[in-house]
């Protein structure tokens, strides 16, 4: 079998082929020149009912030298590929497939860097053999796995190990240290050799402290109306009882701040709440002429009792007589007269 490369000419393409390709592992080179073609070998003769002996014994001779040439010039390009001279492609075309070559040019021949350059290539085309091998393998293995029933087997350590294989990967990094991890980034995560160290010495210590941070990396999914808000509950209460109440004391509080608050407008908004309004004074125009001569009265009355005796005449004038007359009567002169006696009996 050829060891050959994969390319397309970038203006002879065929996308479908191209991202089958990829897909199965194959790189596939895009080329701004057309490769040469490697010879293909000739097609042997048919003979026809009106051929005659002789036509057909030339086309016979014919086919053979073809054949000769064919297998000298298909020797010569092979020979030229292993020393270097030459690189073989695989050329995809836009509606067909076919086996072409390059020449390698000279002073990278001179410099003896040809062979070396196949050397490795041949390598690597074999490290992606395997790789390919491999990742085929994966894929079936994946697929074949949901077809096997495996309800009656029991469950094995190997098993549970993968279990916790898994599960590290919610593991904190602050208890990076109580696994057996030590002088390491602490921010880094763990990366598969680390988890299949931490596996193969696996404690009761250590299984517990995986498993809860495997719970708490979860619990980040719980939501109002979901079941795992009840189970963060749940385990809050059991782990952390006195800030767990704390916190949803804090929250009471508001809560119920804001319903009296909503209660009260409630209250205010229902129809039913409207005749029991009624009873507060209803405005009438009788009400403010009731309240009128109580406040002329009663602020006059006070002045005249604040001012000393001999200065309440002073105050009195002809434009505020008729007022005068309803804060000056013989009642309200004997208040302040009736103070000052009462006064003097005090200290008496």
């Amino acid at each position: 079998m050829l060891d050959t490369n994969l390319c397309q000419y970038q203006y002879d393409t065929n996308e479908a082929v191209a991202s089958r390709l990829a897909e199965m592992g194959y790189e596939i080179e895009t080329v701004s020149d057309y490769p040469k073609r490697f010879p293909t070998e000739p097609d042997a003769p048919q003979r026809e009912e009106d051929d005659t002996d002789e036509e057909y014994a030339d086309m016979v001779q014919d086919y053979q030298e073809e054949m000769q040439e064919y297998y000298t010039e298909r020797a010569e390009l092979l020979s030229k590929s292993e020393a270097g001279e030459i690189t073989l492609y695989i050329w995809v075309g836009r509606n067909d497939v076919t086996l072409g070559y390059k020449a390698v040019p000279v002073k990278q021949r001179e410099d003896g860097s040809a062979s070396t350059a196949i050397i490795a290539d041949l390598k690597a085309k074999d490290m992606r053999n395997k790789e390919i091998a491999v990742e085929h393998t994966i894929a079936d293995t994946k697929e074949q796995i949901k077809k096997v029933d495996i309800t009656e087997a029991k469950f094995s350590n190997e098993e549970d190990k993968m279990i916790y294989f898994f599960l590290l990967s919610s593991l904190r990094r602050e208890h990076y240290e109580a696994v057996g991890l030590t002088d390491r980034d602490p921010y880094k995560a763990l990366d598969d050799m680390e988890k299949m160290a931490i596996i193969a010495k696996l404690n009761a210590k250590t299984k517990a402290i995986i498993r809860r941070d495997f719970l708490i990396a979860n619990f980040q999914g719980a939501y109002r109306t979901n079941a795992i808000s009840g189970l963060l509950f749940a385990f809050a209460k059991k782990h952390m009882p006195d800030e767990f109440a704390a916190i949803e004391s804090q929250y009471n509080e508001i809560y119920e701040k804001r319903h009296k608050r909503l209660e009260e407008r409630i209250a205010q908004l229902r129809p039913t709440d409207l005749p029991e309004a009624e009873p507060e004074a209803p405005e009438t125009a009788e009400t403010p002429e009731a309240d009128e001569p109580e406040e002329a009265v009663t602020d006059p009355a006070e002045e005249i009792a604040a001012e000393p005796a001999d200065k309440a005449p002073e105050e009195t004038t002809e434009e505020t007589t008729e007022e005068a007359e309803v804060i000056q009567p013989d009642p309200a002169e004997d208040a302040p007269q009736g103070s000052d006696n009462d006064t003097e009996e005090a200290a008496a």
